[in-house]
């Protein structure tokens, strides 16, 4: 079947989550109640925004052995599987480093809308893939690549914590998107976990006056604080979880042409788009409440594509904006960002090495005297 993504009444929305971290619970009465938020989140969106396609983008389910990769797999999709919606996966650094890919597939696939049974020959041994949307005549329109970034292991290459898209994974792409472009598909838009290191160029290095509000930077940047260069469209909060390491990638992309916008994840609480070079960069923040550290404000993102001029849109969707309540999280976190409570206890240290210093030079005083 060939044709199985179609554009609806024009339109093709896809629902992007990131970083569900869903993992068998085993009696842990918090981590039940992360999932019974997280269940509740995807439930409400699916039926709220009624997607053609959700991408799982990476770090989706966990497990130590095939039972708990089961039960957390039919947790998220439950709500997929009822609707009969199309599921795109996308592998994470946790799924590749930690867990056995092709078990992973081969339950995921189970669910017989999986990409990886409708994708079957257009996998690599690397587990990138591709998929054509179709208008009401059968005619591909747009491609969709889902790209594998690998894991976050140290590369012999370079000390990195995260791995990258490799030479022949590129050279792949290349040879896919020229076939693509003389079959008439010029634009596409990339999936992949592990954001390219260019995202860094959509920023600026922060004065010194404005370290509070920035953040900092990770791996090999992790000496600095960025700051945007440019309004971005949502929320920049997180270090950008990048390798350290610059394959070329974001330039194959602009030799190629055909690739408009590519979404990433990994950073949890980064949800940010910015353009560069004519390309969309974006960040999808965590999805589960098992992978966010900033209270209720988990969320989904949602491209619209459009059939008349394959322009697109997207939007940043959170838990609260479906009047929904977290079981999970105490009311000091649906209050205060990740940001507000680092500066609390920033300020807290501060005020204790302070008031340290002051008994300190008070005993010096005293001994003097």
């Amino acid at each position: 079947m060939t044709d199985f993504l179609r554009f609806r009444d024009k339109k093709f929305k896809i629902l992007v989550c990131s970083d569900l971290y869903e993992s068998a619970n085993q009696g842990n009465r918090v981590n039940e109640l992360k999932t019974r938020d997280t269940m509740l989140f995807l439930d409400a969106t699916v039926k709220a925004l009624d997607p053609d396609l959700v991408v799982f983008n990476g770090d989706s389910a966990l497990g130590d052995d095939e039972e708990s990769l089961r039960e957390a797999i039919g947790y998220i999709t439950e709500t997929i599987r009822e609707r009969e919606i199309p599921l795109a996966i996308v592998f994470g650094d946790e799924e590749n480093d930690n867990r056995n890919i092709n078990r992973l597939k081969e339950i995921y696939s189970e669910y017989e809308n999986c990409l990886f049974n409708l994708c079957s020959d257009n996998i690599s041994d690397e587990n990138d893939y591709y998929a054509l949307i179709h208008n009401d005549n059968g005619e591909a329109k747009f491609n969709l690549w889902f790209l594998n970034s690998n894991g976050a292991t140290t590369m012999k290459e370079v000390s990195s914590k995260y791995d990258w898209v490799h030479n022949g994974q590129i050279e792949r792409y290349e040879k896919i998107a020229a076939e693509l472009k003389d079959q008439g598909v010029t634009k596409s838009i990339v999936f992949q976990h592990i954001p390219v290191v260019d995202e860094y160029r959509l920023m600026r290095e922060a004065a010194t006056y404005e370290i509070p509000k920035a953040v900092k930077g990770n791996g090999f940047f992790s000496d600095k604080f960025f700051l945007p260069d440019e309004p971005l469209y949502g929320n920049y909060r997180d270090p950008i979880g990048c390798s350290d390491f610059n394959n070329g990638q974001f330039e194959s992309w602009k030799r190629s042409g055909d690739v408009k916008a590519a979404f990433f994840s990994n950073s949890h609480l980064n949800d940010f788009e910015g353009y560069l070079d004519k390309i969309l960069l974006a960040q999808c923040c965590a999805t589960g409440f098992k992978g966010c550290r900033d209270g209720d404000r988990v969320g989904v993102k949602l491209i619209t594509i459009d059939e008349r001029d394959l322009s697109f849109k997207t939007r940043n969707y959170y838990f609260s904006d479906f009047g929904l309540k977290a079981q999970s999280v105490l009311p000091l976190d649906s209050k205060l960002s990740h940001k507000q409570k680092q500066n609390i206890a920033l300020a807290g240290a501060l005020g204790a090495a302070v008031g340290a210093s002051t008994i300190i030079l008070k005993k010096i005083f005293k001994k003097k005297k």
